[in-house]
C-alpha cells in the first residue's frame, strides 16, 4: 500500500520527493497494520475496494486516504473519513 502511495505521489501528483518521502516516513511512523479479518460486506461500487473499508474498519482506522474515486465516494462508515492524498497533505503542512 505504502509503494502503491509514493508511486500516485510521485508519478500521477507530482508531489515533490521530499514531501513524498515526508508523507511515507511520517505514516510509517504512525500507522498500525492490522491483518485482514473476515470476508468484507459491500460497502463501495467497487468490490475490490470492500476489503480496504472493511480492513480500515476492523482495524479502528479514524482516515483512509486514496485516491480511488470508488473509495472517495463511500458515506456514512463507521468512524472512517475517506481523503484524498492531497487533502491529507494539506492537512498536514498548514
Amino acid at each position: 500500500v505504502l509503494e502503491e502511495l509514493r508511486v500516485k505521489l510521485s508519478q500521477k501528483m507530482k508531489v515533490p520527493a521530499a514531501e513524498v518521502s515526508f508523507t511515507l516516513e511520517y505514516i510509517r511512523r504512525v500507522a498500525e497494520l492490522v491483518p485482514a479479518k473476515g470476508v468484507a460486506p459491500k460497502r463501495s461500487r467497487d468490490p475490490k475496494d470492500d476489503q480496504v473499508l472493511h480492513d480500515a474498519m476492523s482495524g479502528g482506522a479514524a482516515i483512509l486516504v486514496s485516491g480511488d474515486k470508488d473509495l472517495l465516494s463511500v458515506t456514512g462508515l463507521e468512524g472512517i473519513n475517506v481523503i484524498s492524498p492531497r487533502s491529507w497533505i494539506e492537512l498536514h503542512t498548514q
